[in-house]
This record gives structure tokens, sequence and C-alpha cells, in this order.
């Protein structure tokens, strides 16, 4: 009888836990959204920054695109009743125009490609 309660506490335990992970993925996303940012992944850590104080939140570490495109890395400390709180915002690749540029001109000459392309075939067909 003892096993199959601390199963089901066990199993208890564990589908709190995978639930309040989705719904702090929820809140961050959200939050990265208010600041015109695109969320790309978080990894739990317990040991993180301001886990000595922690009570019930729980520590991120958070990748993320900014406005500018550019991928950035947070700790993010969160729970249900907190809110999102971040610290260690930082860049961690920077998007330089002169990158931007060779992306414009790649589209540009993929495009130009398919055209001759099509002309070519329209060549071999007459």
């Amino acid at each position: 009888m003892p096993i199959v309660v601390l199963f089901f506490i066990g199993l208890a335990i564990y589908f709190r836990a995978r639930t309040l992970a989705k719904w702090d993925e929820a809140r961050i996303t959200d939050h990265l959204h208010r600041k015109n940012s695109e969320f790309i992944s978080k990894e739990w850590r317990p040991f993180g920054k301001g886990w000595l104080s922690g009570g019930i939140d729980r520590i991120y570490q958070v990748d993320y695109y900014n406005e500018q495109g550019q991928l950035c890395e947070m700790t993010v400390k969160t729970s249900v009743l907190s809110g999102v709180y971040y610290t260690n915002d930082r860049v961690v690749q920077i998007v330089r125009p002169e990158d931007e540029l060779v992306l414009e001109e790649l589209d540009d000459l993929r495009d130009e490609n398919r055209l001759l392309r099509l002309e070519l075939k329209k060549l071999k067909a007459h």
C-alpha cells in the first residue's frame, strides 16, 4: 500500500512541475512579445541567479531575438503569483547591417535565378 501512495505522490509532483513549466513558458513568451521580441528557448536553472531568495519562484535561462533581430539571453525568475523578472539581459550575437544586405542580395539572386530557369524552360519548349 505505501508504494502505491508514493507512486501517486510522485506522479502528482511530475504533472505539477510540467504544468508550471508550461505556464512559465507562456508568461515569458507573453513578456517577450510585449518587448517586440521572439522567444527561442528556456532551460530550467535551479541554482541560477537569485536562487537563495527564491521562495516558490523558478529560474530559467532564456534565449530570444530582440526587436533588432539580435540573439540575446537572460536569466528569468518567475512564478504564478510574482510575474516575470529578469537579470543579466545581454546580446549574444550582434546582427551587422552588412549581414542583412547580404541576405537581401541573396534573395534577389534567387529570384533572378528562378526567372532565368523559367525563361530557359520556355526556350527549350520551342
